[in-house]
């Protein structure tokens, strides 16, 4: 018996993933237990979990992989950045200054950490373990294209693989600085969205404007070959700003973080839509380019897409529209957080072991796995069930109430799907603007997202069978049938459309409450987001469940299948 652990940190969000035998049976971000959003140190509140929950040690362990080549990765970031000086100066040396929280000290850090001995410490090229981190849940294994879009990995910005009976072959690298994940994070930066947590929101915002800057767009940042014009950024040679001063001179002055952001129909938030839907629109278009090159290529119609450009879900559903993509899946984390996971693919292959299939993206930490105080009957109710536990919630949500759902292990990646969720019904609009703008802080023109029973998905949503198995973790936007249109505008975007997540049966308990909210009320769908309040992670123990439920003014909690309502504090 052998454990494999796979890691990631020190630029996303540090993670960690535990194989026993090729089994993936853990993963957690360090951002569980740090309570840190976003999380970048080395995982060691995540590695000291799980080496006291399966007594981790040199002798059990067989591989600890690192998530990618840390020494190629700074050389590749320094010699671009020394092209340019003396406008890198600072850059140069924020990056020397801060030599000891990199990857190059990974193995220092386990050692102080899980200490293993060094022949068991071992590193996966960065884009080959976000190509590794989609296997575990591809319930086929079929011959096909992994295609990866990040910001950097190692010297990659884009990599595309031939992955076929357990070869994988690179055929095509893009190299730094030619990035268009960097390229979409400037454009985050501008906006006035933090880099690495607000791209999500340039995705929404994108949905509000129209091509009135588009051509303006593509003549700055495209150099007229299909590649990049870095000259527009400045990512790869300042530490204070993404993107350049002609960007500002044709765009207009950047958008300040710390305001509140202009209100829907504003001159200025016309502004930031426009170029917000001119970045979407290249980014879809150069991603649509590349698949079809890739295509042309080899032949296959079958993709896996990773690296954190995949969690773009308007340009997931961008690519099921064209011919040539007949299948394409991507996996419930597919940014660096997720690499984790490929990380231990490559430590299980080197182990020996053969990779298991995994069905669920539920594996990280239950709410009582964490040794901490009971302190439920202080702050909690419970409440006593008038039929059952989920006819009752169901009932209490069809009543108008926000429900929050703690059920089991957390889930893999960043979208909450009923273990770590907030829940609406979605044919009430004033619980879903309450559940949006009040109890969770968000900005005005960002979507919530439904969730559905799988039996009845195809009355409510056009679904593309390209996509669909990635549905079950929210993959890829869908556009509604006639009758969504009519009965459940709450659940739409502004383009109408709705980021789906597809319940079926082995997520049990969320399929439970479905199924009785439908019985209920004929109505499939229920609104779902995570459960954290703004700047914070999703909550993972029955602390931070009742903490985050005070804070947010959220009433009933159903926390270890038994429903409470929170005390009046």
């Amino acid at each position: 018996m052998g454990y494999s652990l796979g890691i990631s940190a020190y630029f996303h969000e540090s993670s960690v993933s535990l194989f026993l035998d090729g089994n993936l049976i853990g993963f957690s971000r360090e951002e569980y237990f740090s309570r840190v959003k976003g999380d970048t140190s080395f995982p060691r509140l995540a590695i000291q979990f799980y080496k006291k929950k399966y007594n981790l040690n040199s002798k059990n362990i067989d591989f600890a992989c690192f998530y990618e080549k840390p020494l190629r990765g700074f050389l590749t970031i320094m010699v671009e950045a020394f092209k340019n000086l003396p406008e890198a100066k600072e850059l140069i040396f924020n990056n020397i200054s801060n030599i000891k929280n990199s990857g190059l000290f990974f193995a220092y850090d386990m050692a102080k950490n899980l200490p293993i001995s060094r022949d068991k410490i071992i590193y996966c090229p960065h884009h080959l373990s976000h190509v590794l981190s989609a296997l575990p849940f591809m319930e086929k294994q079929v011959p096909h294209t992994a295609i990866v879009i990040d910001g950097v990995g190692d010297s990659a910005c884009t990599s595309v693989y031939e992955v076929n009976k357990g070869i994988i072959k690179l055929i095509k690298k893009i190299q730094y600085p030619q990035s268009l994940g960097l390229m979409y994070s400037a454009i985050t930066d501008y906006l006035g969205f933090n880099i690495n947590d607000g791209e999500y929101k340039v995705m929404a915002l994108a949905a509000y404007g129209n091509s009135t800057c588009e051509q303006k767009f593509r003549e700055l940042v495209d150099d007229g070959c299909g590649e990049l014009n870095i000259e527009a950024f400045q990512y790869y040679r300042s530490l204070r700003s993404s993107y350049s001063e002609e960007f500002v001179k044709v765009f207009g002055p950047r958008y300040d973080k710390l305001t509140t952001y202009p209100a829907i129909g504003s001159s200025e938030f016309c502004r930031a839509a426009d170029v917000a839907f001119a970045a979407q629109r290249y980014l879809e278009n150069s991603v649509c380019e590349i698949f079809r090159e890739v295509h042309e290529r080899t032949g296959h119609g079958h993709f896996t897409f990773s690296g954190g450009v995949a969690l773009n879900s308007k340009l997931v559903s961008k690519l099921t529209e064209q011919d040539y993509i007949d299948f394409l899946f991507v996996p419930p984390n597919p940014g660096d957080s997720g690499a984790a996971i490929g990380a231990g693919v490559f430590a299980t292959l080197k182990s020996g072991n053969e990779m298991q299939i995994n069905k669920t993206p539920f594996l990280g930490p239950k709410p009582d796995d964490l040794d901490n105080p009971d302190v439920k009957d202080i702050f909690l109710t419970k409440c006593a069930l008038k039929t059952d536990l989920w006819g009752d919630v169901a009932k209490l949500i069809s009543e108008g109430e926000i429900i929050a759902l703690v059920d089991g292990p957390a889930e893999v990646g960043p979208r909450a799907l009923g273990h770590r969720s907030l829940l609406c019904d979605p044919r009430n609009l004033g619980a879903v603007k309450k559940l949006s703008q009040e109890v969770k802080g968000r900005e005005e023109f960002r979507p919530l997202a439904p969730a559905c029973l799988d039996l009845y998905v195809d009355d409510w949503f056009l679904v593309s069978e390209k996509v669909r198995a990635s549905l079950k973790w929210m993959g890829s936007v869908v556009y509604p049938t006639d009758r969504c249109l009519r009965e459940l505008v709450s659940v739409l975007h502004v383009d109408n459309t709705a980021r789906l997540q597809i319940v079926d049966n082995r997520n049990l308990s969320f399929y439970q409450l479905l199924t009785k909210f439908y019985e209920f009320t004929n109505c499939p769908i229920l609104i779902n987001t995570s459960f954290n309040s703004g700047g914070d992670p999703i909550v993972l123990d029955v602390q931070d469940t009742i903490s985050t439920s005070i804070r947010m003014g959220v009433e009933y909690v159903v926390l270890g299948k038994t429903l409470y309502k929170t005390k009046k504090q």
